[in-house]
């Protein structure tokens, strides 16, 4: 169940509401952790790119991962994974995230 639900944030397949609610059932502590790929990532950004998805729901999507531990990163990318997600999830800290930026993290993480 937990790692279903974790694989739901990552991947952005429910609605972050309904996410939000199943993960509150969820203890902080684990010893597995689920990998978030880039492709992942590039789904979720490219939904974004699409009106899918709108920046605010981008915004939460990245504060809901960021500091997860029981999540880990696809290598060799990781470091650009995490610094994705640093920025989406702190928008007062960085330029403001548009869709042209949305399509330069595409090309990085190809």
């Amino acid at each position: 169940m937990r790692n279903e639900i974790i694989e739901n944030l990552i991947n952005l397949d429910r609605s972050l509401e309904e996410i939000r609610i199943k993960l509150k059932t969820l203890s902080w502590d684990s010893d597995e952790e689920i990998l978030m790929t880039k492709e992942s990532a590039k789904s979720v950004l490219a939904r974004y790119i699409n009106d899918s998805i709108d920046l605010e729901t981008l915004t939460e999507w990245a504060n809901m991962i960021e500091g997860r531990e029981d999540i880990c990163y696809e290598q060799p990318c990781s470091n650009d994974l995490k610094q994705l997600i640093f920025d989406l999830a702190n928008p007062d800290l960085q330029e403001s995230f548009n869709k042209n930026k949305a399509k330069d993290w595409l090309l990085k993480l190809k």
